[in-house]
């Protein structure tokens, strides 16, 4: 079921991702063509190549950035021991997987995590969490007027509390009681599993925590719950 449900997600993906590397990668192409032209004429200084291939640098490491969290993503955890790591890092190397794909659809995508906030958890598994709960907030308002998305996290008490909040509607109460259980989906045939968020529940309670909506939001908005460990 897990690798139904990170399958259908990655399939998700692949348009937005192939976009910004293809981006990155004519990026490149453009410096050092531009670079090599000047060579050629003698009429480049020093100072001006550095600061050229600083360029092609950066963007290689941000193609190497996403192809590494897409690795990571796609991995099964099943093995991997508990860690503790900070939130904030694991929501950005997810997200770097999701921007182009947003943009390109002019859906705002954005969080707000201190770095401070750390959770003992699988790394991978949270990423395919966050990844499914981000994936369902762009199918829900891919169609609005108002288009975004954002995830916040804070602590209170003993709990370490992460929201995905969209600009959608509520969730129909009817929907919103269905919706954690295996197979259930409100898409076309063929466009979800409907696992994800019924996995993402497992793992929130193996990890001592939960998984649940949030009714009194005017927005959609699913809460992820983790014990706060010292």
């Amino acid at each position: 079921m897990a690798n139904s449900a990170r399958l259908a997600s990655l399939g998700q993906l692949v348009g937005g991702i192939a976009h910004e590397i293809n981006n990155s990668l004519s990026v490149i192409l453009g410096k050092l063509t531009l670079l090599e032209m000047k060579l050629e004429k003698d009429g480049i200084e020093k100072a001006e190549i550095l600061v050229e291939l600083g360029k092609v640098i950066n963007t290689t490491e941000r193609i190497s950035d996403i192809i590494n969290n897409l690795k990571t993503f796609s991995r099964d955890p099943q093995r991997d021991a508990l860690e503790k790591v900070p939130l904030a890092s694991i929501v950005k190397d997810t997200l770097s997987l999701c921007f182009e794909n947003f943009r390109l659809n002019n859906i705002s995508l954005s969080y707000g995590i201190d770095t401070g906030i750390i959770v003992e958890c699988q790394k991978v598994q949270i990423s395919q969490m966050l990844m499914n709960l981000v994936n369902n907030s762009f199918d829900a308002v891919e169609a609005d007027e108002e288009r975004w998305v954002k995830i916040d996290a804070g602590i209170k008490g003993d709990t370490i509390t992460m929201m995905v909040i969209d600009s959608g509607k509520r969730i129909s109460k009817k929907i919103s009681e269905l919706m954690l259980t295996p197979f259930f989906t409100t898409k076309e045939v063929g466009e979800g599993t409907g696992l994800g968020l019924c996995i993402s529940s497992q793992i929130m309670s193996s990890l001592g925590g939960r998984l649940y909506y949030n009714k009194e939001n005017q927005h959609s908005q699913f809460v992820l719950e983790f014990p706060l460990h010292p």
